[in-house]
């Protein structure tokens, strides 16, 4: 049998690298009918994405600038890489604005923004990588982030101005999106594409969408959420005024609406983590190979099909009718009703997050000891 170890990152725990590095090695002392084991851990755009390409992609440069942080006055080293010979640089915001970034007890997405994503395009536009003969593209993974302000921040570092009614200068905040009357755009830029890879598939608006569906997972109250929502409506509107592009609201909201800021810099191309696990990553071809797969995610829910990488694995195994296993801590009623993956969960009945998390590598080896057994009987 051939098995491949596939996992997305289980956040808290392990980034999907090092889970499927900690499988891999759990099976190396686990006795197993197995003739070849691959692994490729995956990623869907969110926390751990340069990992699954310097794990997946052997010709990548590491490439370290400094920029500020989106919650404090403090600066940090925020790590890229580039592919020297296709002239792609890859960003995880997740590096530069996630929500994993911050511990403060106090987190709230109305008063952060982008200006760290834009001073990190700045460092890369004044770097010795632009050359302007040759375009440089810029693969940014979306997911994980802490903000919620449709990436106006970032704009703003390239010029972007917003003004109430009065015309005085209001700073690029989500706390003030609702007072904003008109907005002076950005400088474009030249000799950079950028293209995004989005984790979930919302639009910018709505129940769905990133304030009223996750700006409280980044600590928003729901009244705050509300009242994003409206400060992003605004904004959104008078977008669409001054740029003449319809239907602005249907554009892909992940990250908080960051590519709609970036749009005025560039024009966005969008790839679902679908296909950048089929052209990066060659999932379906190692799926296809494959008789038996092991994947997981920390929490496996309705989310984890809204392009999420495990949904993923799980709609080609389904396709191909693979015997799949999903490790999870935690899951929900899903629906699985047409396909029989089986999942295992490695958080024990009543067991807090914080000793699921301590005892992560032990309980992983419980789970993999579990689908050993199933194998076998």
């Amino acid at each position: 049998m051939n098995l491949l170890i596939a996992p997305n990152s289980f956040k808290g725990c392990a980034d999907s690298v090092r889970a499927a590095n900690l499988i891999s090695q759990i099976l190396e002392k686990t006795p197993n009918s197995f003739d070849y084991i691959e692994l490729c851990p995956i990623s869907d755009g969110g926390d751990g994405f340069l990992e699954v390409l310097k794990h997946n992609l052997d010709i990548l440069e590491e490439i370290h600038f400094t920029v500020p942080s989106y919650f404090s006055d403090e600066r940090r080293e925020v790590e890229v890489v580039y592919h020297r010979e296709n002239n792609i640089i890859f960003i995880e915001s997740a590096k530069v604005f996630g929500l994993a970034l911050n511990l403060t007890k106090d987190r709230n997405p109305l008063y952060y923004n982008t200006v760290s994503f834009g001073e990190l395009l700045r460092e890369i536009f004044d770097s010795d990588l632009i050359d302007h003969t040759n375009v440089l593209k810029i693969m940014a993974g979306f997911g994980g982030s802490g903000t919620n302000d449709l990436g106006i921040g970032a704009a703003s570092v390239f010029g972007l101005k917003l003004f109430d009614e009065a015309g005085n200068e209001l700073l690029p905040l989500p706390v003030n999106y609702s007072k904003v009357k008109s907005i002076a755009p950005p400088t474009r830029l030249k000799g950079i594409d950028i293209e995004v890879i989005f984790d979930v598939n919302i639009p910018l608006l709505g129940k769905n969408g990133p304030s009223l569906e996750y700006s409280r997972q980044k600590g928003a109250s729901m009244e705050q959420a509300l009242l994003m929502e409206e400060g992003n409506r605004n904004i959104i509107r008078i977008v669409s005024e001054l740029t003449g592009v319809t239907e602005l609201e249907k554009m892909n909201g992940a990250a908080g609406g960051t590519a709609l800021g970036l749009s005025f810099l560039s024009d966005i191309k969008f790839t679902s983590s679908r296909k950048f696990l089929a052209d990066f990553l060659n999932i379906r071809q190692k799926i296809k190979f494959s008789d038996i797969i092991i994947t997981g995610e920390g929490k496996f829910d309705r989310q984890s099909f809204m392009e999420k990488g495990t949904g993923i694995i799980h709609d080609l195994c389904r396709e191909m009718n693979k015997r799949l296993f999903i490790l999870c801590g935690e899951t929900d009623d899903v629906g699985l009703t047409d396909f029989k993956a089986e999942i295992i969960k490695i958080r024990k009945n009543g067991e807090t997050v914080r000793s699921a998390i301590e005892n992560f590598p032990c309980r992983m080896e419980s789970a993999i000891q579990e689908i050993i057994y199933k194998l076998n009987n």
